[in-house]
Protein backbone atom coordinates (compact mmCIF):
# COMPACT_ATOMS: atom_id res chain seq x y z
CA UNK A 1 0.00 0.00 0.00
CA UNK A 2 1.49 3.39 -1.24
CA UNK A 3 1.00 6.17 1.16
CA UNK A 4 2.12 9.75 0.87
CA UNK A 5 2.88 12.22 3.67
CA UNK A 6 3.49 16.02 2.78
CA UNK A 7 5.15 18.03 5.62
CA UNK A 8 7.69 16.71 7.44
CA UNK A 9 7.61 18.92 10.27
CA UNK A 10 6.96 17.13 13.91
CA UNK A 11 3.54 15.89 13.01
CA UNK A 12 4.74 14.48 9.35
CA UNK A 13 8.28 13.21 11.20
CA UNK A 14 6.00 10.94 13.77
CA UNK A 15 3.65 9.21 11.27
CA UNK A 16 6.44 8.12 9.26
CA UNK A 17 7.71 6.72 11.84
CA UNK A 18 4.63 4.66 11.96
CA UNK A 19 3.65 3.82 9.00
CA UNK A 20 6.03 1.53 7.06
CA UNK A 21 7.08 2.13 3.46
CA UNK A 22 5.06 5.54 3.62
CA UNK A 23 6.58 8.54 1.03
CA UNK A 24 7.35 11.99 3.00
CA UNK A 25 7.54 15.22 0.86
CA UNK A 26 9.50 18.21 2.96
CA UNK A 27 10.58 20.94 1.01
CA UNK A 28 13.13 22.23 4.13
CA UNK A 29 16.96 20.61 3.50
CA UNK A 30 17.86 20.66 7.46
CA UNK A 31 14.15 18.25 7.35
CA UNK A 32 14.68 16.68 4.77
CA UNK A 33 17.92 15.28 5.94
CA UNK A 34 16.86 14.40 9.09
CA UNK A 35 13.96 12.27 7.60
CA UNK A 36 15.57 10.94 5.37
CA UNK A 37 18.23 8.95 7.82
CA UNK A 38 14.87 7.10 8.89
CA UNK A 39 15.45 3.63 8.46
CA UNK A 40 12.44 2.52 5.96
CA UNK A 41 11.22 6.07 5.29
CA UNK A 42 11.85 7.37 1.72
CA UNK A 43 11.82 11.59 1.59
CA UNK A 44 11.21 13.65 -1.29
CA UNK A 45 12.84 17.16 -0.79
CA UNK A 46 10.59 19.36 -3.41
CA UNK A 47 7.74 21.57 -2.27
CA UNK A 48 4.44 19.30 -2.00
CA UNK A 49 2.07 21.91 -3.01
CA UNK A 50 4.12 21.29 -6.83
CA UNK A 51 2.18 18.78 -9.13
CA UNK A 52 5.41 17.08 -10.53
CA UNK A 53 6.73 16.75 -6.95
CA UNK A 54 3.74 14.90 -5.96
CA UNK A 55 3.91 12.84 -9.43
CA UNK A 56 7.56 12.04 -8.27
CA UNK A 57 6.75 10.75 -5.08
CA UNK A 58 4.16 8.38 -6.58
CA UNK A 59 0.80 9.97 -6.56
CA UNK A 60 -0.86 8.18 -9.54
CA UNK A 61 -0.52 4.80 -7.27
CA UNK A 62 -1.69 6.71 -4.32
CA UNK A 63 -3.77 4.69 -1.48
CA UNK A 64 -3.54 7.69 0.56
CA UNK A 65 -2.31 11.29 0.98
CA UNK A 66 -1.93 12.72 4.49
CA UNK A 67 -1.39 16.33 4.54
CA UNK A 68 0.37 17.92 7.39
CA UNK A 69 1.87 20.86 6.90
CA UNK A 70 1.06 24.58 8.93
CA UNK A 71 0.26 26.29 5.74
CA UNK A 72 -3.72 25.87 5.10
CA UNK A 73 -3.66 26.88 1.44
CA UNK A 74 -0.39 24.68 1.00
CA UNK A 75 -3.01 21.75 2.42
CA UNK A 76 -5.50 22.72 0.41
CA UNK A 77 -3.54 23.02 -3.00
CA UNK A 78 -1.90 19.66 -2.30
CA UNK A 79 -5.49 17.59 -1.59
CA UNK A 80 -6.83 19.09 -4.76
CA UNK A 81 -4.39 17.65 -6.81
CA UNK A 82 -4.78 14.55 -4.97
CA UNK A 83 -8.71 14.45 -5.19
CA UNK A 84 -7.62 15.67 -9.17
CA UNK A 85 -5.47 12.35 -9.52
CA UNK A 86 -8.33 10.00 -7.55
CA UNK A 87 -6.82 9.51 -4.71
CA UNK A 88 -9.48 7.82 -2.58
CA UNK A 89 -8.23 8.33 0.97
CA UNK A 90 -7.23 12.39 2.00
CA UNK A 91 -6.47 13.49 5.25
CA UNK A 92 -5.87 17.65 5.53
CA UNK A 93 -4.82 19.37 8.20
CA UNK A 94 -6.21 22.94 8.39
CA UNK A 95 -5.17 26.16 10.88
CA UNK A 96 -8.08 28.17 10.25
CA UNK A 97 -11.20 27.60 11.34
CA UNK A 98 -12.09 30.13 8.75
CA UNK A 99 -11.24 27.98 6.14
CA UNK A 100 -13.83 24.82 6.75
CA UNK A 101 -16.48 25.69 4.41
CA UNK A 102 -13.37 25.36 1.71
CA UNK A 103 -11.81 22.18 2.78
CA UNK A 104 -15.42 21.04 3.14
CA UNK A 105 -15.57 21.35 -0.39
CA UNK A 106 -12.87 18.60 -1.46
CA UNK A 107 -15.25 16.27 0.42
CA UNK A 108 -12.22 14.98 1.84
CA UNK A 109 -12.22 11.54 4.32
CA UNK A 110 -11.05 13.88 7.01
CA UNK A 111 -10.09 17.37 8.15
CA UNK A 112 -7.90 18.23 11.16
CA UNK A 113 -8.30 21.21 12.84
CA UNK A 114 -5.67 21.49 15.51
CA UNK A 115 -6.69 25.32 16.13
CA UNK A 116 -10.22 24.47 17.38
CA UNK A 117 -9.19 21.84 19.92
CA UNK A 118 -7.02 23.93 21.28
CA UNK A 119 -9.79 26.65 21.69
CA UNK A 120 -12.14 23.73 23.08
CA UNK A 121 -9.38 23.33 25.52
CA UNK A 122 -9.03 26.91 26.71
CA UNK A 123 -12.70 27.10 27.09
CA UNK A 124 -12.78 24.17 29.61
CA UNK A 125 -9.67 25.60 31.59
CA UNK A 126 -11.51 29.85 31.78
CA UNK A 127 -14.95 27.70 32.68
CA UNK A 128 -14.46 24.02 34.35
CA UNK A 129 -17.51 24.04 35.77
CA UNK A 130 -19.43 24.58 32.70
CA UNK A 131 -21.77 21.93 31.36
CA UNK A 132 -20.15 19.85 27.97
CA UNK A 133 -22.58 18.32 25.29
CA UNK A 134 -21.18 14.98 23.99
CA UNK A 135 -22.57 13.72 20.95
CA UNK A 136 -21.78 10.65 21.75
CA UNK A 137 -25.29 9.26 23.26
CA UNK A 138 -24.89 5.67 23.12
CA UNK A 139 -22.20 3.24 23.76
CA UNK A 140 -22.80 -0.61 22.30
CA UNK A 141 -20.56 -3.36 23.82
CA UNK A 142 -21.19 -7.03 22.30
CA UNK A 143 -21.51 -10.28 25.15
CA UNK A 144 -19.83 -13.05 23.72
CA UNK A 145 -18.58 -14.31 27.23
CA UNK A 146 -17.89 -13.40 30.64
CA UNK A 147 -14.54 -13.21 30.07
CA UNK A 148 -14.51 -10.81 27.15
CA UNK A 149 -17.27 -8.72 28.24
CA UNK A 150 -15.16 -8.18 31.40
CA UNK A 151 -12.91 -6.05 29.31
CA UNK A 152 -14.91 -4.52 27.06
CA UNK A 153 -17.72 -3.62 29.59
CA UNK A 154 -15.18 -1.75 31.91
CA UNK A 155 -13.64 0.11 28.80
CA UNK A 156 -17.32 0.86 27.90
CA UNK A 157 -17.90 2.25 31.74
CA UNK A 158 -15.38 4.80 31.85
CA UNK A 159 -16.12 6.15 28.83
CA UNK A 160 -19.61 6.40 29.45
CA UNK A 161 -18.85 8.11 32.90
CA UNK A 162 -17.29 10.80 30.99
CA UNK A 163 -19.68 11.15 28.27
CA UNK A 164 -22.99 10.30 30.15
CA UNK A 165 -23.53 8.29 27.24
CA UNK A 166 -26.35 5.17 27.74
CA UNK A 167 -24.58 1.85 28.01
CA UNK A 168 -26.52 -1.23 25.58
CA UNK A 169 -25.53 -4.41 26.37
CA UNK A 170 -26.00 -7.16 23.71
CA UNK A 171 -26.13 -10.55 23.74
CA UNK A 172 -27.88 -14.10 23.58
CA UNK A 173 -27.41 -15.77 26.86
CA UNK A 174 -28.48 -13.91 30.43
CA UNK A 175 -26.14 -16.07 32.28
CA UNK A 176 -23.21 -14.16 30.71
CA UNK A 177 -24.17 -10.59 32.70
CA UNK A 178 -23.81 -10.93 35.75
CA UNK A 179 -21.32 -8.73 37.97
CA UNK A 180 -22.01 -5.85 34.99
CA UNK A 181 -25.57 -5.70 36.02
CA UNK A 182 -24.69 -5.41 39.68
CA UNK A 183 -22.33 -2.17 38.90
CA UNK A 184 -24.72 -0.38 36.49
CA UNK A 185 -27.37 -0.81 39.59
CA UNK A 186 -25.24 0.68 41.71
CA UNK A 187 -23.70 3.42 39.75
CA UNK A 188 -27.42 4.57 38.41
CA UNK A 189 -26.33 5.02 35.15
CA UNK A 190 -28.19 5.04 31.57
CA UNK A 191 -28.19 1.10 30.36
CA UNK A 192 -29.71 -1.38 29.50
CA UNK A 193 -28.96 -4.85 28.76
CA UNK A 194 -30.36 -6.58 25.98
CA UNK A 195 -30.87 -10.17 25.22
CA UNK A 196 -31.94 -11.40 21.77
CA UNK A 197 -32.41 -15.46 21.18
CA UNK A 198 -30.95 -17.34 18.00
CA UNK A 199 -27.73 -15.67 15.85
CA UNK A 200 -25.12 -13.13 18.05
CA UNK A 201 -24.26 -11.12 15.21
CA UNK A 202 -27.81 -10.46 14.00
CA UNK A 203 -28.49 -9.07 17.09
CA UNK A 204 -25.21 -7.16 17.70
CA UNK A 205 -26.13 -5.87 13.65
CA UNK A 206 -29.64 -5.11 15.28
CA UNK A 207 -28.68 -2.80 17.78
CA UNK A 208 -25.88 -1.14 16.30
CA UNK A 209 -27.65 1.14 14.51
CA UNK A 210 -28.63 3.14 17.47
CA UNK A 211 -25.26 3.19 18.47
CA UNK A 212 -22.52 6.21 18.71
CA UNK A 213 -19.89 3.76 19.08
CA UNK A 214 -19.14 -0.06 19.47
CA UNK A 215 -16.97 -1.16 21.97
CA UNK A 216 -14.94 -4.77 21.29
CA UNK A 217 -12.53 -6.53 23.19
CA UNK A 218 -9.89 -8.03 20.67
CA UNK A 219 -11.36 -11.57 21.40
CA UNK A 220 -14.72 -11.24 20.55
CA UNK A 221 -13.12 -10.16 17.12
CA UNK A 222 -11.90 -13.36 17.03
CA UNK A 223 -14.88 -15.48 17.70
CA UNK A 224 -16.67 -13.41 14.89
CA UNK A 225 -14.26 -14.13 12.88
CA UNK A 226 -14.55 -17.75 13.05
CA UNK A 227 -18.64 -17.46 12.75
CA UNK A 228 -18.44 -14.96 9.73
CA UNK A 229 -15.63 -15.77 8.59
CA UNK A 230 -14.83 -12.12 8.23
CA UNK A 231 -13.94 -9.51 10.44
CA UNK A 232 -16.86 -8.28 12.36
CA UNK A 233 -15.51 -4.98 11.93
CA UNK A 234 -15.14 -5.18 8.23
CA UNK A 235 -19.10 -6.49 8.26
CA UNK A 236 -20.31 -3.73 10.98
CA UNK A 237 -18.42 -1.10 8.86
CA UNK A 238 -19.77 -2.31 5.68
CA UNK A 239 -23.69 -2.18 7.11
CA UNK A 240 -23.00 1.13 9.55
CA UNK A 241 -21.28 4.28 10.10
CA UNK A 242 -20.74 3.42 13.91
CA UNK A 243 -16.96 3.74 14.91
CA UNK A 244 -15.60 1.20 17.01
CA UNK A 245 -13.29 0.80 19.27
CA UNK A 246 -10.90 -2.39 20.35
CA UNK A 247 -10.27 -2.30 24.03
CA UNK A 248 -7.14 -3.01 25.69
CA UNK A 249 -8.06 -1.61 29.04
CA UNK A 250 -9.83 1.15 31.63
CA UNK A 251 -7.20 3.03 32.54
CA UNK A 252 -7.12 6.13 31.11
CA UNK A 253 -5.84 6.51 27.84
CA UNK A 254 -1.75 7.92 27.08
CA UNK A 255 -2.00 7.39 23.48
CA UNK A 256 -4.86 6.63 20.99
CA UNK A 257 -4.12 5.20 17.92
CA UNK A 258 -6.63 5.95 14.56
CA UNK A 259 -6.92 3.64 11.75
CA UNK A 260 -7.58 5.56 8.78
CA UNK A 261 -9.80 3.99 6.74
CA UNK A 262 -12.19 4.41 3.49
CA UNK A 263 -15.43 3.88 5.57
CA UNK A 264 -17.89 6.31 6.04
CA UNK A 265 -17.29 6.34 9.45
CA UNK A 266 -13.74 7.82 9.03
CA UNK A 267 -14.97 11.39 9.51
CA UNK A 268 -16.90 10.80 12.97
CA UNK A 269 -13.78 8.52 14.42
CA UNK A 270 -12.08 11.87 14.44
CA UNK A 271 -14.38 13.18 16.05
CA UNK A 272 -14.19 10.35 19.10
CA UNK A 273 -10.37 10.13 19.21
CA UNK A 274 -10.33 14.06 19.46
CA UNK A 275 -13.08 13.95 22.11
CA UNK A 276 -11.40 11.04 23.53
CA UNK A 277 -7.97 13.12 23.82
CA UNK A 278 -9.09 15.98 25.79
CA UNK A 279 -11.16 13.72 28.14
CA UNK A 280 -7.78 11.75 28.78
CA UNK A 281 -5.07 14.42 27.90
CA UNK A 282 -3.87 11.80 25.73
CA UNK A 283 -1.68 11.48 22.64
CA UNK A 284 -3.19 10.73 19.39
CA UNK A 285 -1.41 9.04 16.46
CA UNK A 286 -2.99 8.31 13.08
CA UNK A 287 -2.49 5.16 11.14
CA UNK A 288 -3.29 3.13 7.78
CA UNK A 289 -1.98 -0.04 7.72
CA UNK A 290 -0.83 -1.81 4.77
CA UNK A 291 -2.49 -5.29 3.89
CA UNK A 292 -5.47 -4.30 6.38
CA UNK A 293 -8.70 -5.52 5.41
CA UNK A 294 -10.46 -2.22 6.66
CA UNK A 295 -8.99 -0.97 3.00
CA UNK A 296 -9.38 -2.62 -0.19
Amino acid sequence: MRIIIVGGGRTGYHLVKHIPRSVIIEKNPDKFERLNSLVGVKAVLGDGADEKVLLSAGLEDADAVIIVTADDQINYTVASIAKKYGVRNIIARMENPDNETRFSSLNLSAILCPTTVVAEYIKELIHPGAEKEFFIKKILVPIVSPDTLAKAFEEALQLSLKTDAQLILVGNKKEYVGEERKVLSLLDLPASIEIEEGDLTEAVEKHAKGADLIVVDPEEMSYFEKILKKSIIKRLLERFDTPILVSRHFKPYKRILLLADSSKALSVSFKIARLFGEIFRSQIDIMVLEGSELIE
